[in-house]
């Protein structure tokens, strides 16, 4: 006998950048009654039991797969080795946890599972289970690769060509993704990226974590033709500065949870900047420099936490799209260092779209120097324009997620 309590599986690609959205989403239903069950590897649950446990969230449990393992595998990379071994994990272990509650009084009825794992809508269909796929890229950068899947957009090598797409601003060469212009380097990202949209016709729902005047023309169908036009994201975006609370602070153990790091900065650069003034956020913290010296002081607070305080008056970023997300709705001016993969055109948002901070330019050696960072911070403190435009889409956040919005 079945009850009115809606259970639903949530399964993100077990990194940081895709836990994090996945983690407010899965908050967001839970706080609606919806009991939700996150699948992640042994060692990410570590970090997950101990919220579910602190927080006396009855609606968050965790089921575990086992951990990923990367041997090395002749003529393939780290990142498809990680990707391969996490599907076989899941497929795995996936069908037991359906079946283990299949005969309960709350069945699943829905798996949320992330995009670059389209394989997971499979096994919800042999187990007649609904499908929503979340995407945690930015609606622009989805466009983007969606239109590669369709065979729509051929990137020129050309650093001095364009790009116009449907919905989208005209973007150069160093705007787009860095997948686009250097796919040997990162050829399985690319694909994973590319082939998340083989299977969108066959979900039952389509997320974006986003909100709809953020990316206004991205989102309608011209630019990605989705099933249902009012298959909007309900997904939660924290716009109140001040609000600092305990449920806040554990669901940012949360979102620390990661299972490797994709990015390292360059010794020459962390040299570079070592001695400003900062709140440092390094894996593995280094606590001393030369001459003994300390570096900083190691800082548990969750950078969202950070950035909701009034006396921060500007972000430098790498411009991954949950740090800019949370800086649009939290009203924070940005200084964008981006690195890769979609970062160069989320800083180009940022600097030329929604003009809510300024992209720092690199050096001849493709390092961006303190000269450059200095004079992009001063120009976001000093200047009136870029402050008010970040509390612009502070305001429009707002909106999007009170009462009648659309996010």
């Amino acid at each position: 006998m079945t009850t009115d309590i809606t259970r639903i599986l949530a399964i993100p690609f077990p990194l940081q950048g895709h836990i994090n959205p996945f983690a407010q989403l899965c908050h967001r239903l839970s706080s609606k009654g919806i009991r939700v069950t996150f699948v992640t590897t042994v060692t990410v649950s570590e970090t997950l039991q101990t919220i579910t446990t602190e927080s006396n969230n009855n609606f968050i449990n965790v089921e575990t797969v086992p951990d990923i393992t990367i041997a090395e595998t002749e003529g393939l990379d780290v990142y498809e080795i990680y990707t391969r071994s996490f599907r076989a994990t899941i497929t795995s272990g996936l069908s037991d946890i359906i079946e283990k509650h299949s005969n309960t009084e709350s069945p699943f009825k829905a798996i949320v599972y992330d995009s670059i794992v389209p394989w997971v809508l499979d096994i919800a269909s042999e187990n007649g289970l609904k499908g929503a796929v979340l995407f945690t890229q930015s609606c622009s950068v989805c466009s983007i690769f969606y239109h590669i899947h369709k065979g729509n957009l051929e990137i020129s090598h050309d650093e001095g060509s364009e790009v116009t797409l449907p919905g989208m601003p005209v973007m150069g060469f160093n705007d787009l993704p860095s997948y686009l212009y250097d796919k040997g380097s990162y050829s399985s990202l690319f694909r994973l990226l590319v082939e998340q949209f083989a299977m969108l016709e066959k979900a039952d729902w389509l997320l974006f974590s986003t909100f709809d005047k953020l990316e206004d023309e991205c989102t309608k169908l011209d630019a990605i033709q989705i099933p249902d036009p009012d298959n909007r994201a309900d997904h939660p975006i924290h716009v109140h500065r001040q609000e600092t609370t305990r449920k806040l602070r554990l669901w940012s153990k949360f979102l620390q949870a990661q299972n490797g790091i994709l990015v390292r900065m360059a010794r020459q650069k962390r040299r570079r900047i070592r001695n400003l003034r900062l709140i440092w956020k390094i894996s593995r913290f280094i606590r001393k420099t030369n001459g003994g010296n300390s570096m900083g002081t190691n800082c548990y607070h969750s950078q969202l936490e950070i950035l909701s305080h009034r006396a921060v008056g500007c972000f430098v970023t790498h411009g991954g799209w949950n740090s800019t997300l949370e800086a649009l709705s939290l009203g924070v001016p940005m200084v964008v260092v981006p690195q890769w993969t979609d970062q160069p055109t989320n800083a180009m948002f940022v600097g030329e779209v929604w003009r809510t901070g300024v992209r720092c330019k690199k050096d001849g050696n493709g390092i961006v120097g303190r000269v450059e960072v200095k004079a992009c911070v001063d120009s976001v403190m000093k200047g009136d324009d870029v402050r008010k435009n970040a509390e612009k889409w502070k305001g429009l956040a707002v909106e999007a997620v009170s009462e009648g919005g659309l996010s």
